[in-house]
């Protein structure tokens, strides 16, 4: 019995049991399905590039498999430590247009998180139109509205949220997320969920740092980020609202943008009844006394707020409508919609 297996420790299936120094038959022999991107592949077990077995056949007509040399230095131990190797360099991404939809054009302003599904749709076929690639990358970020508002507003306190408002308030905001990037997909977009609550700190409720890497990896490879404004950890508050109107000059910084849009649910900053053509800082004074907040809850500053986070940055940026149909779509190839804030007027503003 000595070096057997007892039969009460062996398994029904003989693929499945582990050799000394295997996975199993089914895994590493030469019949194994390749892995279904070639560009991938992986250290020591587990998928290999389509023209490489993982084991050889002796070539002095001995039974048996010999290991290959790149795997010979690997324990068992060290499968578990098995990582993705790139087999070809990607360059850093190109300059990106940056789009924010206010929560109010995607959501009702209500108590309760109320999507509006036709809204969600028609925004989405219209980002399709702009074709998102690695030549013509786009960050996409969101509002929260329903999802998001009425929850902060619920939880605040002068102590500071809960751990249990923070889940909360982190819960209801991806769910709207959800919803956005999978009417994307359907319109064959290939767009992923950023969640900043994951990967942003803040201090005094202003983002102190994010981690931008991934996205600038999603971005060269032409998947669309899909940011919202969401709760983070917070060093000075222990956790505050970002929101995506502070997202997107922080991003459109980091990255460089070429553009920026904030689609929302007015035809840009109005004053006396008219849209303003233009913002800069030298003017700023004197409009601001007619830019107001925002209908129902909102915990972020409202237009006033937006127009603020963009006169700090030196991109061109354009308030529209996103309620109108082809608003989007017509922001995204090229048109100037809306209310322009620029830090310099050196540049003649087209009509929309």
């Amino acid at each position: 019995m000595d070096g057997e297996i007892p039969a009460c420790h062996q398994t029904f299936n003989s693929d499945l049991q582990l050799k000394p120094r295997g996975w199993g038959n089914n895994v590493c022999s030469e019949s194994a399905a390749p892995h279904p991107n070639p560009r991938l592949q992986l250290k020591s077990r587990g998928w290999a590039s389509p023209t490489t077995n993982t084991r050889t056949k002796k070539q002095s007509g001995q039974s048996g498999y010999t290991t290959p040399s790149h795997r010979q230095a690997h324990t068992p131990e060290q499968a578990y430590k098995t990582s993705i190797v790139r087999t070809t360099k990607i360059p850093p991404p190109m300059p990106p247009t940056i789009l924010k939809i206010g929560g109010s054009v995607l959501t009702e302003k209500t108590n309760t998180p109320t999507p509006k599904p036709s809204a969600i749709e028609r925004c989405a076929a219209e980002i399709a139109s702009y074709h998102p690639s690695a030549d013509n990358p786009l960050i996409l970020i969101h509002g929260a509205g329903s999802f998001g508002h009425p929850q902060a507003k619920k939880h605040d306190s002068p102590d500071g949220f809960t751990n249990s408002g923070i889940i909360e308030i982190h819960r209801s905001v991806t769910l709207l997320n959800e919803l956005v990037v999978n009417a994307l997909i359907e319109n064959n977009v290939p767009a992923a969920p950023v969640h900043p609550f994951g990967c942003t700190v803040a201090v005094d409720a202003r983002i102190s740092e994010m981690q931008t890497a991934p996205i600038a990896l999603m971005l060269a490879r032409g998947i669309v980020p899909v940011l919202h404004g969401d709760v983070v950890m917070d060093r000075a508050l222990g956790a505050s609202i970002i929101s995506g109107d502070q997202i997107v000059p922080y991003l459109g910084t980091q990255f460089g943008a070429v553009r920026i849009g904030f689609g929302t649910a007015v035809d840009g900053v109005i004053a006396d009844g008219r849209v303003v053509l233009e913002i800069m800082p030298e003017t700023f004074e004197a409009v601001r006394s007619h830019i107001h907040g925002s209908e129902g809850t909102d915990v972020t500053g409202g237009m006033l707020g937006k127009v603020r986070e963009l006169l700090g940055i030196d991109i061109d940026s354009y308030i529209f409508s996103a309620v109108k149909p082809g608003m989007i779509a017509g922001f995204l190839s090229g048109e100037e919609p809306g209310t322009r804030i620029t830090k310099t007027g050196n540049r003649p503003r087209r009509r929309p």
